[in-house]
């Protein structure tokens, strides 16, 4: 049986041919990464204000659905719970994501993005190729506002597998209480380090499985 608390999203699918997440695979495997559990509520618990959410997201279509979230005392004001989903194109999490997938899969979401957004695209565009930057340098992007115009995150990509599996973590909260300059100064960073962390765990379990 699935734990209890979680929430598991269907058809994850949509885009060009993708996995098909191996019949929601995520769920084995988080669940046996106690990095994860525990650096994802130390990152939250970092941002010292009690209101930053960490959450681990993957792809449906052109959306980004919440699989897990560690959410800090106080964000029950604006923060998503585990199956919520976000616009993959206006999200630190999505462009995250985007920036991980392989190049013919990304141009096809480019495309259905061009036909959804119409004259809006080319503005898109340019935030997204912005983010793409940022994780080229530094592994991590920062969105201010792009999604809800008080929010502001940084997010990275987990690609695991060989980018068999890809997923993309984001920490958030409202712009005036974590500054884009401390998410790049120290909350990137540290979703960084989370991310090699949980990498390092996860592939060390399959190598023992064999």
């Amino acid at each position: 049986r699935w734990p209890r608390g979680k929430c598991w999203p269907v058809a994850l699918t949509a885009g060009p041919p993708l996995p098909d997440w191996q019949t929601l695979a995520w769920s084995s495997t988080f669940s046996r990464s106690r990095v994860w559990v525990k650096q994802r509520r130390s990152v939250s618990a970092s941002c010292l204000t009690h209101t930053a959410s960490v959450a681990l997201g993957g792809r449906d279509r052109l959306s980004m659905v919440y699989l897990d979230v560690s959410r800090g005392l106080q964000t029950a004001s604006f923060s998503l719970d585990a199956g919520a989903r976000i616009p993959m194109y206006r999200s630190a999490m999505g462009f995250a994501y985007l920036w991980a997938i392989p190049d013919k899969a990304r141009n096809f979401l480019f495309e259905a993005m061009r036909k959804r957004l119409g004259e809006e695209w080319p503005t898109v565009k340019k935030q997204i190729a912005a983010a793409f930057k940022s994780l080229d340098r530094d592994g991590f992007c920062v969105a201010e506002g792009t999604y809800e115009r008080a929010i502001s995150g940084a997010g990275v990509a987990l690609s695991l597998q060989d980018g068999a599996e890809v997923y993309a973590i984001s920490c958030s909260a409202p712009a005036f209480q974590l500054s884009a300059q401390r998410l790049r100064d120290e909350i990137g960073p540290r979703l960084v380090a989370l991310v090699t962390s949980v990498k390092n765990e996860l592939e060390g379990h399959a190598r023992h499985a064999y």
